[in-house]
């Protein structure tokens, strides 16, 4: 989309585009970026709706100065050098470059003191002196100021030292989050499961953490727009269609196995996943049941985490202004604050509204919603807390984008639904479902975390998650016998569903030295539970075609009674140690996880148990990083990832048999390249998983046998 930057000072006429963004500021705290599409087709009742919008939000505009006034005249913030670190151990080299970095300060001298001693790293609300007094411990080196405000080493109790002149600055980081790359798209690290934030050149494994400043260059809406730059996902649902599938490495995963905040379980999924409350998508190609656990719906292609927004030590305030199609109307509100002597509380809300009216993707489709996220937290001198809490609705009416599957022709078969030509693709815009009443999702969920530093080497941390979703639509089976004409039936179901989530993560983090080899230790517990319910009533066969689709018309009614379905409990243990050797040249990560699995399903109609299921399985991992020159890294892992077991249904010889959790593996080994303002990533991947075979062997019904076995493999 073409982006135009307009300065306070000067005022541009923008015309002959169909797709506009103008980022503007006002008094540089209020960002309004408005998009208009397809100018071409504008009319009256647009521009009314248009100048009624403008005004709605020049009148929220000058509310929100007002606030900013208030802050600024209100008490007085106390100034002060203290700031948050998160700092992991490591070579003293590399953790005394990045605190530079972030604290901002100048640093004099050269630092061969620092070769071939390790750091216990920094982490806290500190001063500039307690946090480096702090990464110096057990180093028998201190740091002094000289008269020019630098700083500078010497060996601990020394009087003078004369060392060559060197100086480094960087400008202060926004937060804790690890920094971005050149650009500000991509960052060097994040979040690994159980771990904890990892520099992806220490990561034995392909990630990608995608920061806010891509979410914006690129419009992304949903997190299926942003995993749209990974080269191993492909997209499985249609746009607009109200979810998000998508399959990573060649494996299905969906919206609702993405993590939020690292807890599972607590995002939307029967929802396209919004990105008005995300800061950061870091995703982990491949799976990941020692780092994450085992996930709701099993997927093991990989993994995605959703880095809520926080209140930056910056006060922000945003309007964003939008539309889509001809009348599909957005708006958007962010606003962060930190308050305390130090900035010690932080509050961020995001808010968004799209007009219900609004035209969707296909013809004659109406698609709006809305979200609200509040975020707080408190960064201490050794206590962090977080609560995030949001809502989001989506509703969809007139029809739905749908994938029309198509039955390919068999040689000497007499079948009638049984094509030897593939028929042309309908127009995109199509809608097959015309008039139809829709979908409505609705999820609603808090999530309280917290951390807290024993000391400089351990810290402990916990987070509880709490989600409930509700919603109706009217699912429709994909077109089927579909004929050269276009000729097809379809068969409505109209579907309600909710569920309710628990889930919880506790855990200990430390760091510690045994001779020349350090280690990064974790330790992690996790629970989840989901009690699930759904009512679905199958409708008649409807006749239709593609190219001319039909409306369908005597629907059934949705259901306001949702009885419980199942129950699951997903809950594990996992250790793991980071060994450094060779001055942390060289990182071998070893761990294994115990996972728990239960499950329990019910008969909709009379609440009665139809079947069970409870097993339990060790899932190891192995990581490798040798590091030969400070640019690049070689990497090697096996990890496995964790899917429910299938039970066998009644129509097999070997009915009610329970297969146990398959245990998917992975064999990866790659390189990564820093190159200037490029780092360069090249991955080979085998990665196989257990299915089951239908033997028709047996007499007088078939057996499902675990015997199949489907392998992946790539190189990205």
């Amino acid at each position: 989309m073409p982006s135009f930057v307009l300065p306070d000072e000067s005022i541009k006429s923008l015309t002959h585009y169909k797709n506009i963004s103008m980022p503007c500021s006002y008094t540089n705290r209020i960002g309004v970026a408005i998009s208009v599409v397809s100018l071409y087709r504008f009319n009256l009742h647009f521009l009314l709706k248009l100048f009624r919008l403008f005004f709605y939000c020049c009148f929220i505009a000058v509310i929100l100065m007002h606030l900013d006034v208030y802050a600024e005249t209100g008490p007085s913030v106390k100034k002060s050098n203290t700031r948050h670190y998160d700092i992991p151990a490591g070579p003293l080299n590399t953790v005394l470059t990045r605190f530079i970095s972030e604290a901002g300060i100048f640093f004099a001298g050269s630092t061969e003191l620092a070769k071939g001693r390790h750091s216990p790293g920094v982490r806290g609300n500190l001063s500039i002196r307690k946090a480096l007094d702090t990464l110096l411990i057990g180093t028998d080196l201190e740091a002094i100021r000289n008269t020019q405000g630098q700083y500078m080493l010497r060996p601990a109790n020394a009087q003078t030292l004369t060392l060559p002149a060197m100086t480094i600055s960087a400008e202060a980081e926004k937060d804790a989050l690890p920094p971005p790359y050149a650009g500000g798209q991509v960052a060097r690290g994040g979040r690994l499961g159980m771990l904890g934030n990892k520099d992806v050149m220490d990561t034995p494994f392909n990630i990608t953490n995608y920061t806010s400043q891509l979410i914006e260059d690129q419009q992304a809406a949903t997190v299926l727009d942003v995993l749209k730059n990974e080269p191993s996902v492909r997209q499985r649902s249609a746009s607009g269609g109200g979810y998000s599938y998508f399959n990573i490495r060649g494996f299905d995963v969906s919206a609702s196995e993405v993590t939020f905040d690292g807890l599972p379980g607590m995002a939307p999924g029967y929802a396209d996943l919004p990105m008005e409350f995300a800061e950061r998508i870091e995703v982990l190609k491949g799976p990941s049941a020692l780092l994450y656990g085992m996930s709701p719906n099993g997927r093991v292609g990989g993994a995605v985490n959703l880095v809520p927004k926080r209140a930056d030590d910056k006060p922000l305030t945003r309007l964003t202004l939008g539309v889509e199609s001809d009348a599909l109307w957005k708006s958007h509100v962010d606003v962060g604050r930190r308050f305390g002597a130090n900035g010690e509380w932080g509050l961020r809300f995001n808010g968004s509204y799209s007009d219900g009216d609004g035209d969707g993707y296909v013809d004659d489709q109406k698609k709006g919603g809305h979200v609200g996220a509040l975020a707080l937290d408190y960064r201490g001198e050794r206590l962090r807390m977080t609560l995030d809490t949001f809502r989001l609705r989506e509703k969809i009416r007139g029809g739905v984008p749908m994938l029309v599957s198509v039955a390919p022709g068999r040689p000497g078969s007499s079948n009638s639904n049984w094509l030897t030509s593939m028929p042309a693709p309908p127009d995109p815009r199509t809608n097959l479902f015309p008039d139809s009443p829709g979908n409505t999702a609705t999820t609603e969920a808090v999530i309280l975390g917290g951390e807290y530093d024993f000391n400089s080497y351990w810290t402990g941390y916990a987070k509880l998650g709490v989600q409930r979703y509700k919603g109706g639509e009217y699912a429709f089976i994909s077109p089927s016998a579909v004929q050269l004409n276009g000729d097809a039936t379809i068969l409505p179901e109209p579907f309600s569903y909710k569920g309710d989530t628990k889930s919880t993560e506790a855990g200990l983090r430390g760091r510690f030295q045994t001779g020349a080899v350090s280690h990064a230790l974790a330790l992690s517990a996790s629970y989840l539970t989901r009690d699930a319910g759904n009512a679905w009533i199958t409708g008649s066969a409807h006749p239709t075609n593609i190219y001319a689709p039909v409306p369908i018309v005597g629907l059934p009614i949705l259901s306001d009674h949702i009885p419980k379905t199942s129950e699951s409990t997903l809950s594990g243990i996992a250790l793991a140690d980071t060994l450094g050797f060779m001055d942390d040249r060289v990182l071998l990560t070893l761990g294994v996880r115990r996972q728990n699995v239960k499950s329990t399903n019910f008969n909709a109609s009379t609440g009665v148990v139809t079947s069970g299921y409870d097993a339990s399985t060790w899932s190891p991992m192995a990581g490798l990083v040798v590091k030969p020159t400070e640019y690049l890294s070689l990497y090697a892992n096996y990890i496995q990832g964790l899917s429910q077991g299938t039970r066998v249904g009644q129509n097999y010889l070997n009915a009610g048999e329970v297969f146990p959790p398959y245990k998917t593996e992975q064999v990866e080994a790659g390189a990564k390249l820093q190159t200037g303002s490029f780092t360069n990533t090249i991955s080979l991947f085998q990665i196989t998983r257990p299915s089951t075979l239908t033997d028709d062997s047996t007499s007088p019904l078939p057996t499902l046998r675990l015997d199949g076995e489907q392998r992946n493999r790539g190189i990205e």
